[in-house]
């Protein structure tokens, strides 16, 4: 939010991910198979800003302390690095 958000030209709204660790009750009550038996699972949420769904997903989505935020390049962007 501080940098402005998603640049057109530069990041691909389809590739935004978000990198957590979470415990394995929350993802046993979200139905994924869990094996581990650590306190921690980690784990890779993937947004599609493209889908209309995704802002109503994202907006009751909060981000936690270590979280990490990755946002994928637009297709294009690679093109101009090569060129």
């Amino acid at each position: 939010a501080k940098a402005g958000g998603l640049l057109d030209d530069r990041a691909n709204p389809s590739g935004i991910y978000l990198y957590r660790q979470e415990s394995p009750k929350i993802l046993r009550d979200a139905g994924v198979p869990v094996t581990s038996t650590s306190d921690s699972v980690p784990t890779i949420y993937r947004l599609n800003l493209r889908d209309p769904s995704g802002f109503f997903l994202a907006e009751g989505f909060s981000i936690k302390a270590n979280d990490i935020v990755y946002v994928a390049n637009a297709p294009s962007v690679d093109f101009l690095k090569f060129m």
